[in-house]
């Protein structure tokens, strides 16, 4: 048995090997580059801080969510094919494969006892993922909940840039997006900001300058740091204009009484997006989502998308609930264009 000790060797191993089947702690955003010559069919992985979730929700839409098993106290690192095997300490990202990352050492093994070992705990890794996560929902779920501690990650500069992903299309993929929130602007000048309150409930933010953008919502209504706001900006008669803005902004902080403008209703908070790194937004807002969002804010069956002809009336975000049927109905309709 070789004993690989440098990263050029273990992913040359791994090639070889032609891993069908793969058991390791964490993935990255890098994870496919390491399978130039085809991917696996079936990973279990450790959907915990180490791996990227967004790496994740590639890993499902390539492998299919019934191939993907989530195992929280994995530690392994198995790269199993049928006559051959990897294993060691890299993990499927940039740091365990790539030349300059993590002092990492593996062997091959290729003795049909072994192979037989490994793939009977490869089986009995899944027998623990499937106890612990048994159905597509607590998948998501658990996505969802590593999405929120990565972005505390991305906002301590613990998780670094090369870990992001590229946002995917709203066409491709809408697994579930439960930190999307729908807002909506009319533009204008900015109102006039209670820099003391602010300054107060974000030291960080430091007041207005270091406000990059900001979305409005009533104190009633459930939004949370760490949502998306799919922003739109609409024209006075409650409709979007052919080519209004539509952009996404991030809530970095939650702010009461963030504004001092007397005309301001006086029951609205702001939803903060500060001068600091994001994680990677929803999806991707090119010109044929933005033009297809619009579309369907237009509809009667999402009036409740549009924005009130009268602020002082009792107005709200949309529900989440309504958020998740409005996102369907988007990837349904970008899905019929390019059929079209």
């Amino acid at each position: 048995m070789p004993v690989l000790t440098n990263a050029a060797a273990i992913r040359k191993a791994i090639l070889a090997v032609r891993p069908a089947r793969v058991a390791v702690a964490y993935v990255g955003s890098d994870w496919a580059t390491f399978f130039p010559d085809g991917l696996p069919t079936e990973i279990v992985l450790s959907p915990t801080f180490g791996s990227n979730p967004y790496a994740i929700e590639e890993i499902i839409d390539a492998l299919g969510e019934r191939n993907v098993h989530f195992l929280d106290r994995l530690h392994a690192k198995i790269f199993l094919g049928a006559e051959a095997a990897v294993v060691g300490s890299c993990n499927l990202t940039r740091n365990g494969l790539s030349d300059g990352g993590l002092f990492e050492v593996a062997t091959t093994i290729s003795d049909v006892t072994d192979m037989k070992s490994l793939a009977d705990a490869f089986a009995d890794y899944k027998t623990a993922a499937r106890d612990l996560y048994p159905n597509r929902a607590s998948k998501l779920a658990k996505i969802n909940t590593l999405k929120e501690s990565w972005a505390r990650g991305i906002f301590a500069g613990i998780v670094p840039p090369h870990s992001q992903v590229t946002a995917p299309h709203a066409r491709d993929r809408m697994l579930d997006m439960p930190t999307v929130r729908i807002s909506w602007y009319h533009g204008g000048a900015n109102p006039e900001f209670n820099n003391n309150r602010i300054r107060d409930a974000a030291p960080d933010i430091g007041g207005e300058t270091g406000i990059d953008d900001f979305m409005y919502f009533k104190v009633t209504d459930d939004v949370k740091q760490g949502d998306w706001h799919l922003a739109i900006r609409y024209k006075a008669n409650g409709f979007p204009a052919a080519n209004g803005a539509i952009s996404w902004v991030y809530t970095h902080h939650l702010i009461k009484d963030a504004v001092s403008d007397e005309s301001w209703p006086d029951d609205t908070s702001l939803a903060v997006q500060g001068k600091f790194p994001r994680p990677t937004p929803p999806f991707k807002l090119d010109s044929k989502t933005k033009t297809a969002i619009r579309e369907l804010v237009s509809e009667p069956g999402f009036a409740d998308f549009r924005p009130p002809t009268d602020f002082n009336s009792d107005w709200h975000l949309p529900s989440r609930a309504r958020v998740a049927t409005f996102l369907k109905a988007l990837q349904h309709l970008l899905r019929l264009k390019v059929q079209m």
